[in-house]
Parts: structure tokens; C-alpha cells; sequence
């Protein structure tokens, strides 16, 4: 009898060992997926921070290019392809001209409505050593990061102050990240 109740008790333990083992590697399992989701997830927030930290950096970037522009008073550092800006270059009332792909002075022009452009860096390969901007409301594209600028006149108008606003946005696929800028930037004596 003796040798009988051994070998069922060895069975019974034996069918609980596999179920513990079993168990075990479940546990091990759901642990491993939960750590990976983690991994997953910190690396996707790690990236979205430091696009974040970029969505900043090139707004402010876009304000200084404006700036620029106009501390420099390039002429040619606007292009207005669309044909739909008018520019005064006597500053008379009556000498407004539609201008078309020709260089033109952002602070001649005057904006009943918000208008959008799109920022180039200086290109020396291209032959300009200064940013430009052109009118369009297609984003400039850097690093999958859009940026565009818009430019508008001050409630009442004053017309030797602008408000500029740059914008830098990307979208996660589920989510799109801002960083907007704005500043005013007032005409420079002799331009």
C-alpha cells in the first residue's frame, strides 16, 4: 500500500509543479510585455520632448529672420509670387503697384488681412547670403517640423508697426504640437 500512496502523491506533485511552472512563465510574460510597453513608450515621449524643445527653437528662429529682414532692410529678401501684394515705393497714396515676382520691402506693404509666408534660409550655393521670405501658405519643412510666418497690422493700424507671428507645429499622427512666437516689430528710422 505503502509504494501506491507514494507514486500518487509523486503524480499530484508533479501535475502542481506544472502548474506552477506554468504560472511562472505567465507572470514572466505579462511582466516582459509590460516592460517593453514601457520602454515603448518612454523612448516615443523622450523624441516628442526633444520636438518639442526643436518647435521652440525654430519659432524663435523665425522671429530672428524676420527681424533681420527688416534690421537689414534687404530689398530683395521678399519675393511675392502670387502677384497679390501691393507695394508703395514712394510711400504716396496713389502710387500703389501690384507687384509680381519682384523684390519688394516687407514694411511698404500694408495687411487688411493676416498674410502668411514661408522662410528660407541663407543658401550661398544659391546666392543669397540672407533669409527670404516668400509669400505662400505652405509651410517651410525642417527636420519634419513646419513653419510659417504671418504678418499682420495692429488694431488700429500703425503703419510702422507689424505683429509677427511664427508658428512651428508637427503631428505625431494622433496628436500636432505648437509653438507659436509673436512679437512687434516697429520700422526702422530711414527705411
Amino acid at each position: 500500500m505503502k509504494l501506491t500512496q507514494a507514486k500518487s502523491h509523486y503524480i499530484s506533485n508533479k501535475g502542481a509543479l506544472l502548474l506552477e511552472v506554468l504560472t511562472a512563465l505567465g507572470i514572466g510574460a505579462i511582466l516582459v510585455a509590460a516592460l517593453t510597453q514601457l520602454g515603448v513608450k518612454s523612448l516615443r515621449e523622450s523624441t516628442i520632448s526633444q520636438r518639442r524643445s526643436s518647435l521652440t527653437r525654430l519659432a524663435q528662429q523665425g522671429i530672428e529672420a524676420v527681424r533681420s529682414i527688416r534690421d537689414q532692410n534687404i530689398r530683395g529678401a521678399f519675393i511675392d509670387t502670387s502677384c497679390s501684394l501691393v507695394v508703395n515705393p514712394s510711400n504716396d497714396p496713389y502710387a500703389d503697384v501690384p507687384t509680381c515676382n519682384e523684390w519688394v520691402d516687407v514694411w511698404r506693404w500694408e495687411y487688411p488681412t493676416p498674410s502668411t509666408f514661408r522662410l528660407s534660409a541663407p543658401n550661398e550655393s544659391l546666392g543669397n547670403t540672407f533669409w527670404v521670405m516668400s509669400s505662400s501658405s505652405d509651410p517651410e519643412i525642417l527636420d519634419n517640423i513646419s513653419r510659417l510666418v504671418t504678418i499682420s497690422e495692429l488694431t488700429p493700424a500703425d503703419p510702422k508697426i507689424k505683429k509677427v507671428t511664427v508658428k512651428a507645429y508637427f503631428t505625431d499622427g494622433t496628436n500636432t504640437y505648437t509653438s507659436e512666437q509673436t512679437t512687434y516689430l516697429r520700422k526702422l528710422p530711414g527705411s
